[in-house]
């Protein structure tokens, strides 16, 4: 099976529009290709599939978007399913960004949890799949099984929430152990070692909270690393 060369999450401002009632929210930023368009912050964590993480005609997936239910992106090139929160205060979300020069089909979970998955067709297909878990939300476990309804092989990428030992963090809570059982269970695999991810500025504080899994046949060909600049953001760039 051929796998493709590289998986990338990592964080960066895109060259994007958001609409949200017909008014538009934008800032001044260095657009992708030069080009400078209206522009939204909003953007935090993506993954890229290709052969460098600045390859602009791959899927790129980022969690906790922030964006409404009702906001319109608009991307040169790009196709851009997303689930958002509903609330009136705008919080989570994930989002998906596929170049439209490849093959891809969307995929429709069965469940109420903020997710967006598609199954790419590059070399060999591959599903790639987003998750948000909110903080202090209670999720049954049987909610999380939702991962067995993916189509093999799959790479699995999002800020989860849970703290956890197995992963590098100090302490161990209720949505680590429930990640951990969903490892167990599934036999899935996990790339994070012991790389903290995540900085909370009040606190001075580092946890892993972005956390890469995958299907067992696609875990030989990839290496978690790490980018050490949070480019403004508070989670720190993850490489596959």
């Amino acid at each position: 099976m051929a796998i493709p060369k590289q998986v990338a999450i990592f964080e960066r401002y895109q060259n994007s529009t958001v609409r949200e009632d017909n008014a538009e929210q934008s800032a001044d930023l260095p657009g992708i290709h030069g080009e400078k368009q209206q522009q939204s912050k909003k953007w935090r964590s993506f993954l890229c599939i290709g052969s460098s993480p600045d390859c602009l005609d791959e899927p790129e997936t980022e969690a906790e978007t922030f964006l409404k239910y009702n906001d319109t992106i608009l991307l040169h090139d790009y196709h851009v399913p997303y689930k958002a929160n509903f609330g009136e205060r705008p919080s989570g979300g994930v989002v998906l960004l596929i170049s439209n020069s490849l093959l891809s089909c969307p995929l429709i979970l069965n469940t109420s949890l903020q997710d967006v998955a598609t199954r790419i067709h590059t070399h060999s297909p591959i599903t790639v799949f987003c998750l948000y878990l909110p903080p202090n939300t209670y999720i049954d476990q049987s909610n999380l099984n939702l991962m067995s309804q993916l189509p093999e092989p799959f790479i699995i990428l999002g800020d989860f929430n849970g703290h956890n030992h197995l992963w590098g963090n100090n302490s161990t809570n209720c949505r680590g152990r429930q990640l951990e059982q969903v490892l167990d269970d599934h036999n899935f695999c996990l790339f994070n070692d012991d790389e903290q991810t995540y900085f909370r500025s009040p606190t001075k504080c580092f946890h892993v909270l972005g956390i890469a899994i995958c299907s067992p046949p696609l875990y030989p060909f990839f290496i978690l690393q790490m980018d050490k600049d949070l480019h403004n953001s508070d989670h720190f760039p993850l490489v596959l």
